[in-house]
């Protein structure tokens, strides 16, 4: 169930929805929410409120102990999987095709139905391997 909508909350989904294919940690969106007067504190709540309601997917980063936070309740987000570079934390959806048939033979191999809500692919993006 949704929260009720603050001048603050609205800006950080005006935030996270306008970075979506970026992997932010709390420190990151509380320093861009900065000239808002957002605290850091204020953050990590709305982050809750925003995890609890599956509108954002917390990550963690291979060989990192810091949280990520990556706003997923665009359509475009939804039932997608993702790829994640552990370098610049750039996030792109896998093409759905791919997806399905990715899907299909974890499932004809191995019996194994992969949740796309909650999956991650991890590698390093073409840029940063530039």
């Amino acid at each position: 169930m949704s929260k009720y909508s603050t001048r603050q909350r609205t800006r950080l989904m005006t935030f996270l929805s306008t970075n979506a294919d970026t992997a932010l940690s709390a420190k990151q969106i509380a320093l861009a929410l900065e000239p808002e007067n957002i605290s850091l504190s204020s953050v990590y709540r709305y982050l809750s409120d925003l995890e609890k309601e599956g509108r954002i997917r917390k990550l963690t980063r291979p060989g990192q102990r810091e949280v990520f936070y990556q706003y997923t309740a665009h359509e475009n987000c939804k039932d997608v999987l993702h790829f994640s570079c552990t370098l610049c934390g750039r996030t792109t959806h896998l093409d759905k095709v791919l997806a399905d048939i990715l899907m299909s033979h974890s499932m004809d191999s191995f019996g194994f139905e992969v949740d796309m809500t909650k999956t991650v692919i991890y590698g390093v993006c073409k840029s940063c391997r530039k």
